[in-house]
């Protein structure tokens, strides 16, 4: 999507996929970080 976007000069195409790939990253950030704290609840005592 970014690539093809960038390869039509659509910078709203580009941004939308930045924006996307954001937020998939945001998600799976706070997925791993909520996974970490329950799998490691006996270590924070």
């Amino acid at each position: 999507m970014i690539i093809a976007g960038r390869e039509r000069f659509q910078m709203d195409v580009v941004m939308r996929g930045v924006v996307i790939l954001g937020l998939v990253g945001f998600l799976l950030n706070g997925t791993a970080a909520s996974l970490a704290a329950r799998g490691f609840l006996w270590r924070t005592v």
